[in-house]
């Protein structure tokens, strides 16, 4: 057996950062023919009459609760026939790239939209996906005004897919933002959901403490970070 030599210093950076653009390319064609095959279910499931798409609905939705990752072979079906949705409730069918940005999204990866290419909407589908789980999904702004002005934008596509939607301000009272937090997806910032979640921890510590008098009682599962770049590094 032929033993590699290990590489070191820039050998070893030009290395890894060749097999990181490898991976790159290679994850972005299976986002791209993943999102070609959305869209040719979308084709499919706009010939669906009401009942029949309310059912299938039904069905993709309970399959993702169950398998969260692939919801039982169904992931590209389910992302249609949101999509469909989005374009029956705001008017708004995704593209090609909103559509490879929430799989992305969906599957752990950081997704990169230029300026105009719908980043709310993008965050919409995948948080849909997300909130079809089961666990709370949180998605995380860089302030109050984009919290409530995204939430309230894709309200009734969130509603239409039977979830509830909530946004939680500064200027709501721990009671106020402890009724919020119940829904199935919630705006908020950064700051407010670590006060909070630091209130929760304290109150731990209280030996008579109970689940009802918690900020945040269903806990944290998921979060869906937008402006990703400059908000991690803060």
């Amino acid at each position: 057996m032929k033993i590699r030599k290990r590489l070191k210093g820039l050998d070893s950076l030009a290395h890894s950062l060749l097999g990181k653009h490898q991976r790159r390319k290679a994850i972005l064609a299976k986002l791209k023919s993943d999102a070609q095959t959305v869209e040719r279910f979308i084709n499919e499931s706009r010939l669906l009459i009401p009942q029949e798409f309310q059912s299938k609905i039904e069905q993709v939705r309970d399959n993702v609760c169950r398998d969260p990752i692939d919801a039982k072979g169904q992931l590209l079906e389910a992302l249609a026939l949101i999509c469909v949705e989005s374009e029956r409730t705001l008017g708004l069918m995704p593209y090609q790239v909103q559509i490879m940005g929430a799989l992305a999204i969906h599957r752990g990866f950081l997704a990169e939209l230029a300026t105009g290419e719908g980043k709310t909407l993008t965050v919409g589908l995948a948080a849909i996906l997300a909130g079809w789980i089961g666990k709370p999904c949180h998605i995380l702004t860089a302030n109050d005004y984009l919290a409530e002005r995204d939430s309230n934008e894709i309200r009734p596509l969130y509603e239409a897919c039977n979830l509830q939607v909530s946004v939680c301000l500064e200027s709501h009272s721990p009671e106020e933002r402890q009724q919020f937090y119940r829904q199935n997806i919630v705006y908020v910032t950064p700051k407010t959901l670590l006060a909070d979640f630091l209130r929760d921890v304290i109150a731990r510590r209280e030996q008579d403490y109970t689940d009802e008098s918690l900020c945040l009682p269903r806990g944290l599962h998921t979060a869906i970070v937008d402006e990703a770049d400059s908000m991690l590094i803060d």
